[in-house]
């Protein structure tokens, strides 16, 4: 016969669990019926909830996080809005680069307003995703137009 220490193991937490059993419950009732029985209200009395004297009102800043939502809402469409503008005038043979510039450096300005919303969004949401491509794009092309890529 082959003896492992789980059934050795397992005989002795069983005779634990019994006795543990066998003495709580036991204790239990009775201390329960002592406090039944000890206790001056009656059952089906109802009992009032204290004064709510001390307890102050909380205030929520709905508006403001209306705000910066719409805020950052804005901040995403101007940068898109640049970046289409910006698209236009590359696609246009006739715009030179003194033209160029302004939407140029719009992009640098529209980037720096974006990131802080940006690095905010958790790391599995679609428009941080999105968003992360547009700067990087924007990124590259304001380093070569100032480079001089476009001359």
């Amino acid at each position: 016969m082959k003896i492992s220490i789980y059934d050795i193991a397992g005989s002795i937490d069983n005779k634990k669990t019994k006795n543990v059993e066998k003495q709580s419950g036991h204790n239990f009732d009775k201390i329960l019926q002592n406090e039944i029985k000890g206790s001056s209200i009656p059952a089906n009395h109802q009992r009032s909830l204290p004064p709510i004297d001390n307890i102050s009102p909380t205030q929520f800043e709905i508006a403001s996080l209306v705000d910066d939502k719409r805020q950052n809402i804005e901040h995403v469409e101007s940068f898109m809005n640049v970046l289409e503008d910006y698209q236009k005038q590359l696609e246009n043979p006739a715009v030179n680069l003194k033209e160029l510039a302004p939407f140029v450096n719009r992009l640098e300005k529209e980037v720096e307003k974006i990131m802080p919303f940006m690095n905010s969004l958790p790391d599995n949401d679609e428009l941080k995703n999105v968003l992360n491509k547009a700067v990087i794009a924007s990124t590259v092309e304001v380093i070569k137009f100032n480079r001089g890529d476009y001359i």
